[in-house]
């Protein structure tokens, strides 16, 4: 009879802190300093008296992994951050060499930390309003950076105020809503911090009347734009429109696979939302940024029509920027393992300040 296979499960029963966290240490200790399965089992055979089964390095550092002991940091591509960081417009720039998405969150994660924490210091910044734009690299980067705040950081401004910048597009997901983002930041006081939160309440994918309705005559609305003036980082992402190629390739039970959010929601509204995106296309179309349609010449004006509900144009991000505010601009390889330079080399291509930080992974950097 086969043997079952072995499950993260049988390695949870099989160790715990309390009682083994010594053997842990040791395997994992040895393990990062180079030494294989085979030599860690011979150090604590020779040296410790004490035996190990061909299986337990494995299964220690399994369990380590699984419990956040282990964790692989992928390295920098210096050479090209250093070649993108020639643009003058960036004041910091991160490559990550993976393929993952979640390494490149934690890296902007620990950026926005450094940059809030320069804020700080060099500009005695007591209060910091940071913009959240939608979507899922934006998820991990809020959740990477929610868990650093958790510990011990020093010289953060006193009082960090979060704004939804977008309302959430997806009916039966809303995750990517960035008013969902909120859940994963400490809330109130802790310590020398303090937060709070703006969200942004209102349809998904409305026209401008039904926006500047809102603006005018729906009081939570009102307040959410009038407080939006006081946003000086705005944390974003961007997602190519080029789907052609893909949609074929990819497509499944659910229909043609679509990069971006906002496109694959106005196609799937039909008529209007159709229409938009024809129009939009005619318009040399590319990508969105925070959500907003843009062009490799400059950003393309929503259309009035149908559009993402968003508290600043982005054309006004070199207003923000000029008067000294930070863009904090993450790119990520696709869910679907696309890189995203064709976004990046959009936006590094207009005129104007847009971005001011730029993370990305080094096939999306490698414009």
């Amino acid at each position: 009879m086969a043997r079952r296979a072995r499950t993260r499960a049988d390695t949870r029963r099989r160790y715990d802190f309390q009682h083994d966290m010594p053997l842990i240490d040791g395997v994992c200790s040895r393990f990062c300093n180079g030494d294989s399965p085979t030599q860690i089992r011979e150090y604590f055979d020779k040296e410790l008296r004490r035996p190990l089964s061909r299986e337990q390095p494995y299964q220690i550092l399994s369990f380590a992994a699984q419990h956040g002991l282990l964790r692989y940091e992928p390295p920098t591509d210096y050479q090209l951050a250093k070649k993108l960081k020639q643009d003058p417009r960036l004041e910091e720039v991160e490559v990550v060499q993976t393929a993952e998405m979640e390494p490149v969150a934690t890296r902007a994660a620990q950026l926005l930390v450094r940059l809030l924490q320069q804020m700080a210091v060099n500009d005695g910044a007591k209060e910091v309003h940071i913009g959240l734009a939608g979507g899922g690299t934006i998820l991990h980067t809020v959740k990477a950076f929610g868990a650093l705040l958790d510990g011990p950081i020093e010289n953060l401004p006193n009082k960090l105020v979060f704004h939804a910048m977008v309302t959430g597009l997806q009916l039966h997901d809303p995750r990517t809503d960035p008013n969902t983002f909120f859940t994963f930041l400490p809330f109130g006081k802790r310590g020398n911090l303090t937060t709070k939160f703006v969200a942004l309440h209102g349809p998904a994918l409305p026209d401008k009347k039904l926006i500047e309705h809102l603006i005018e005559n729906h009081p939570p609305t009102k307040t959410t734009f009038a407080e939006a003036k006081h946003i000086n980082v705005v944390l974003t992402s961007g997602t190519s429109w080029d789907d052609d190629a893909d949609s074929r390739l990819n497509a499944g039970d659910d229909g043609p696979h679509y990069h971006s959010r906002l496109k694959k929601l106005m196609q799937d509204a039909g008529g209007e939302g159709r229409k938009a995106v024809r129009e939009l296309k005619e318009e040399k179309c590319v990508a969105d940024m925070l959500w907003q349609p843009i062009s490799i010449e400059k950003p393309l004006p929503n259309h009035p029509g149908i559009q993402a509900m968003t508290l600043l144009e982005l054309e006004k991000l070199p207003e923000l920027t000029q008067r000294g505010g930070k863009v904090l601009l993450v790119l990520g390889p696709c869910a679907c393992g696309r890189a995203r330079d064709d976004v990046l080399r959009t936006v590094l291509g207009w005129e104007g300040r847009h971005v001011t930080h730029l993370v990305a992974d080094s096939r999306t950097a490698n414009v």
